[in-house]
């Protein structure tokens, strides 16, 4: 692999071999920047999944990634993850009906399609019945996936 990258740089910087002398000649700096398919920070899946392959253990790769991180058991039993900060709405849909279980603990059958939220967390129970439920709101999937803004 090395020598498939050099021959490839010396390819690009219009050399046949490799300088003879490295001292005299400079080498070129290269700065390549970019990602995958992600956002760019935390554990990447492909490198995770590449360091598995090569033996590494699951808390050896987070260590990795998470530098100073302390591994252990948490007290907590849910963990919340906070999706739109300052988003004045929000979009929930599947294209089979699901359920939202409300802060009082009562399940409500959705239909399938679009729910839209706002501050006052009504939800549309039926064809013709928007109800507010009171908060916090637990989505589950029916016998398709949930869709958050469009994105499963």
């Amino acid at each position: 692999m090395v020598t498939t990258l050099a021959a490839t740089l010396f390819a690009a910087l219009g050399l046949k071999t490799a300088p003879a002398n490295h001292a005299a000649q400079p080498l070129p700096v290269i700065f390549v920047a970019g990602h995958g398919w992600g956002h760019g920070i935390g554990l990447a899946q492909y490198g995770a999944y590449g360091y598995a392959l090569h033996g590494w253990s699951y808390d050896k790769i987070v260590l990795h990634y998470y530098p100073g991180t302390t591994l252990g058991t948490a007290p907590l039993r849910k963990v919340r993850v906070l999706l739109s900060p300052g988003s004045r709405r929000v979009v929930i849909s599947s294209r089979s009906p699901f359920v939202v279980r409300d802060g009082a603990g009562v399940k409500h059958k959705l239909p399938a399609g679009t729910q839209v939220l706002g501050p006052g967390l009504k939800l549309r129970l039926s064809a013709k019945k928007q109800k507010a439920l009171p908060p916090p709101l637990l989505f589950s999937p029916g016998s398709g996936p949930l869709a958050y803004g469009g994105r499963a």
